[in-house]
């Protein structure tokens, strides 16, 4: 079963070992929640094959859509637990700059507060964290338009950023 993929704003958010002695059993804390912002109930996530074959690809898509080189932290999930909480999957088309990894694209629908906060515990629970430092970050962007993945024209990309490659 494939992963899924959501960019996240810092992954120190996302600290299984972490203490929060004040929370209540079962409970969980809230900055996780904050890098699930949905737009119309909606969460955008993009599918990561099982071998994670494409997740290179689909960071450097991701990354390109920024202003600069930065590092990048997501999370990874098993798409099996959506079942497990009732999270509706629908396939649309992605809006990076890379056609291939747009066709990964997914959307978490109709997704409730009480759906999202269910969906924060078990990815904190099951799923798993990382960092992507900027310097590979601006490698896996430079080789995507390279090899022809990545249209330049479309990255969000800073002019001064674009000048590097």
């Amino acid at each position: 079963m494939p992963f899924l993929f959501r960019k996240i704003d810092n992954k120190r958010r996302w600290d299984k070992d972490a203490s929060f002695s004040w929370l209540e059993l079962h409970d969980i804390q809230a900055d996780p929640v904050t890098d699930l912002k949905t737009s119309q109930n909606i969460l955008s996530v993009y599918c990561i094959d099982d071998e994670r074959s494409n997740l290179d690809r689909v960071v450097a898509a991701i990354a390109a859509t920024r202003d600069r080189f930065d590092i990048l932290d997501y999370i990874l999930f098993d798409q099996r637990i959506l079942s497990e909480i009732d999270v509706k999957i629908e396939k649309t088309i992605g809006k990076t700059p890379d056609e291939q990894v747009n066709n990964c694209h997914l959307q978490l629908v109709e997704l409730s507060g009480f759906k999202l906060v269910n969906l924060a515990k078990v990815i904190l629970n099951k799923g798993e964290t990382d960092r992507v430092l900027k310097k590979y970050v601006a490698k896996l962007i430079k080789d995507g338009i390279a090899a022809g993945q990545i249209d330049r024209s479309r990255t969000g990309l800073k002019e001064d950023q674009l000048a590097e490659i």
